[in-house]
């Protein structure tokens, strides 16, 4: 059965996520600040015993002011794998997204990761075949605030961090500013996604302190 998950839920979610993803742990105080915040929109699949699987997604707004639906979160208890659970589970948290009156819905998924691929596919979402790469930051800068030109900074909550995906045009200034947001507000991390086929910004990006993370690609589900 698939539900919205309430804050008593929060132990079981860590204890699924610590599972599924060992190396990414958070704390439960974290999980339940998570699950009470408005923006957040968490599914779990449970069975009589155990939740065995969760979505988790929420809003954010780009440059261009496209609303869109970020399917941030998916796991599957390993024991319950190959049971559909997980394209119930896209299915389900993608048709919140259109109650919501996103545009579009969107998934960043790892190169490597063929069985999420192939779930969102079921699921209806397609990819363009682009490869970006996400770049993270927790240096600390405490430049004054102050967005320019086409920098878009925005401030995100997921179950495995807070911080800001920085967006726009990746310039020096918008990857410090980013930085000097996650700073000021004490969160996580400072994050960029960045086609790997644009040498300048990646350049820019390490040259201003953020790290590779890994390769993925965005799989968009069109809501018109």
């Amino acid at each position: 059965m698939i539900r919205k998950a309430l804050l008593n839920d929060a132990q079981a979610i860590k204890i699924l996520k610590d599972t599924v993803w060992p190396s990414d742990t958070t704390s439960e105080d974290h999980t339940q600040s998570i699950l009470n915040d408005i923006n957040q929109t968490i599914l779990i699949n449970e069975n009589e015993t155990d939740i065995t699987g969760l979505a988790a997604a929420f809003m954010t707004t780009s440059l261009d002011y496209i609303q869109r639906w970020e399917v941030d979160l998916l796991a599957v208890h390993p024991n319950h794998q190959r049971q559909g659970i997980a394209k119930n589970l896209v299915n389900a948290i993608t048709k919140i997204g259109r109650q919501k009156n996103a545009q579009i819905a969107r998934a960043l998924i790892q190169i490597e990761n063929i069985g999420s691929q192939k779930t969102f596919t079921a699921c209806g979402y397609t990819t363009n075949g682009g490869i970006q790469a996400l770049y993270i930051s927790d240096s600390e800068n405490t430049s004054a605030l102050d967005p320019a030109g086409e920098c878009h900074l925005i401030p995100v909550s997921t179950l495995n961090y807070r911080g800001v995906w920085v967006e726009g045009e990746l310039k020096a200034v918008a990857f410090m500013l980013g930085q000097a947001m996650r700073t000021q507000h004490h969160w996580d991390i400072a994050g960029a996604v960045i086609p790997k086929a644009n040498d300048q910004a990646i350049a820019t990006a390490e040259a201003s302190g953020f790290t590779f993370v890994s390769y993925f690609q965005t799989w968009v589900y069109d809501f018109k």
